[in-house]
């Protein structure tokens, strides 16, 4: 006999489900954030030198 697979409760279901969803939503932001370094690397305009996050927002107190 073949045994049945195992099927976590709900609960546990719909928490895998956020933190699959949770990596692609944090994979897809990555990637959006390489394509904008490439595009102004190609454009001539290198931003890593001057700043360790070109997306960061600075704040003045």
């Amino acid at each position: 006999m073949i045994r049945l697979s195992f099927v976590p409760p709900a609960p546990i279901r719909r928490l895998r489900d956020l933190t699959r969803y949770r990596v692609a939503l944090v994979a897809d932001a990555s990637a959006e954030k390489n394509r904008d370094e490439k595009l102004l690397e190609d454009a001539q305009i290198k931003l890593s030198v001057v700043a360790s996050d070109i997306r960061s927002v600075a704040t003045s107190s």
